[in-house]
């Protein structure tokens, strides 16, 4: 009886943990598509709209070096973009790991074998946060340099 209650419940743990391990696989492809359609965007035209501006008609009195420097913190907005997208993708793929390792435990389980994987999830689920908050930070990163790239541009072709 209690090997049938073992077994039964060592079955469910393993269908939840092939089920949570098939959502992470879409939170991957979701949170990469929408990081990249925004951030992406905002720090990519802000680039493109300076050029515009300057190729244009632009002021005849305008600060060359604030420009730059706008143009720095949006090209520096679009690098952070691409690092919080790697950061997110890496997050769910050792999240993912750490989903499977808990079906492969859960399998041993209904056979009546031991977890022999750990200290493998523990790691995985480490390195899984460290990528989550290192995803966040350059995300913020991002934003706050499209903001500081919006100040200079605009402060770049105030008249003086």
């Amino acid at each position: 009886m209690a090997d049938d209650i073992a077994s039964a419940t060592a079955r469910l743990d393993y269908e939840a943990a092939i089920a949570d391990a098939s959502e992470r696989v879409k939170y991957q492809v979701a949170l990469v598509d929408r990081g990249l359609q925004s951030l992406m965007l905002i720090n990519g035209g802000a680039l493109v709209a300076l050029f515009t501006l300057l190729g244009s008609k632009a002021p005849p009195h305008f600060d060359a070096r604030l420009l730059w420097y706008a143009f720095g913190f949006f090209a520096l907005g679009l690098a952070m973009t691409l690092l919080a997208n790697l950061s997110a993708f890496l997050s769910q793929a050792a999240f993912y790991a750490v989903s499977m390792m808990e079906a492969w435990d859960a399998q041993r389980a209904i056979g009546g074998l031991a977890a022999e994987r750990t200290t493998d999830m523990h790691r995985a689920h480490r390195g899984g946060l460290h990528a989550q908050y290192a995803g966040v930070a350059t995300a913020a990163l991002a934003l706050f340099a499209f903001v500081l790239g919006c100040g200079l541009a605009f402060a770049g072709v105030l008249p003086s």
